[in-house]
């Protein structure tokens, strides 16, 4: 990870699909918070994230995400557009803000 670091640092350069994918995926898995940190940043000083980038992230995220079985036949059902419900029977995805969260940008006062 440290050899898509300097290309970010020295050269500017944009990462291909793979390497952001590889990126996406090693912070997911196993790179410490330090140089995902770094890499981040990296990516936003040189001025922004490529479509590259964007892809390979998206694409990490795709594959490592939790996925929801879903059944057509009167199943339940997860919302996803953050309401939480209002039969009982839905579960609502949408994650909890901290209060600073909420003081501070005057989201939901849940």
């Amino acid at each position: 990870m440290k050899d898509v670091l300097e290309k970010i640092a020295r050269g500017g350069l944009a990462l291909s699909v793979d390497e952001a994918y590889e990126v996406a995926k090693g912070m997911l898995t196993s790179i410490d918070e330090a140089l995902s940190a770094a890499i981040l940043m990296g990516l936003r000083v040189r001025g922004g994230e490529a479509s590259s980038e964007i892809a390979g992230f998206a694409k990490a995220l795709r594959d490592f995400c939790i996925k929801i079985p879903i059944d057509d036949r009167g199943g339940k059902y997860v919302d996803t557009a953050g309401t939480g419900g209002v039969m009982g029977s839905e579960r609502s995805m949408r994650p909890r803000q901290p209060r600073w969260w909420r003081l501070t940008w005057g989201g939901p006062r849940d």
